[in-house]
């Protein structure tokens, strides 16, 4: 198999990190083939990996265009994963239909750990509302985002490469809450810390309606040194930024 491969079990995640660093060092392509074999793997230990794997892409290159794709040993190769993958003796948490939310102008490693979080927590169907442009007029350089379809298509060949068995609504979100304060049989969301207290009064507002209360999942922030986030905004803003220097 071409392009790098690594293994969850049995490997610390800071050494395939590493070895991912001096790969894409001296890689010809900019978005070369990472694929994570996690046969048996806890969850905990995958989740961890991935992260520190799109870590260390974005030390290469901030606006890394590496995906970091899941796989397991099914028939003696390597496949998509699939839900049997995820069992409850490894430490998945799976619900049944999740939820998550973005932007996704220019789908960087950040976004790609959001998606991956969130794939690896659904059980049968997988809600990625995509920020549709009236809601977006007054964002830093606004004029430099990505057209909406351009970002929902980028998300969904993401999400659709990790796994196969998933149900996937992809949709334009029009409003903050993306109609997760009406799905019946909505039981999770995947938010980082920025937005974790949109979860409380979206619960606030299903439990006004009689609908059970959805669980958040939260992940971190990702950047070049586990620290610094990694943001769209600052993308336009370094794009703006050269641009106005050529102008010179």
């Amino acid at each position: 198999m071409s392009g790098f491969l690594a293994r969850v079990a049995g490997v610390e995640a800071a050494a395939n990190a590493s070895a991912l660093r001096a790969y894409l060092a001296k890689a010809k392509t900019p978005a070369p083939s990472v694929v994570l074999d996690i046969t048996d793997a806890k969850a905990e230990a995958v989740l961890d990996h991935v992260t520190q794997l799109y870590n260390a892409a974005s030390h290469v290159a901030i606006y890394s265009q590496v995906n970091v794709l899941l796989r397991a040993h099914e028939a003696g190769n390597l496949q998509p994963i699939r839900a049997q993958h995820l069992t409850e003796e490894l430490g998945y948490d799976l619900h049944d239909h999740v939820a998550m939310g973005g932007t996704f102008d220019r789908l960087h490693v950040g976004h790609k750990v959001l998606l991956t979080y969130s794939v690896l927590h659904a059980r049968h169907r997988l809600r990625i509302g995509v920020t549709g442009e009236e809601l977006l007029k007054r964002k830093r350089h606004a004029e430099l985002l990505q057209p909406f379809e351009e970002r929902r298509r980028n998300v969904e060949t993401f999400v659709r490469a990790l796994r196969t068995d998933l149900a996937y609504d992809v949709v334009e979100l029009n409003e903050p809450t993306g109609g997760t304060t009406t799905i019946e049989d909505l039981t999770a969301m995947v938010v980082s810390p920025e937005t974790l207290p949109t979860v409380d009064a979206i619960n606030a507002e299903r439990t006004a309606r009689d609908l059970d209360p959805v669980a958040p999942i939260v992940i971190n922030y990702i950047g070049p040194d586990g620290e610094e986030r990694v943001s769209s905004t600052a993308l336009r803003e370094a794009e703006a930024a050269g641009a106005a220097q050529s102008a010179e």
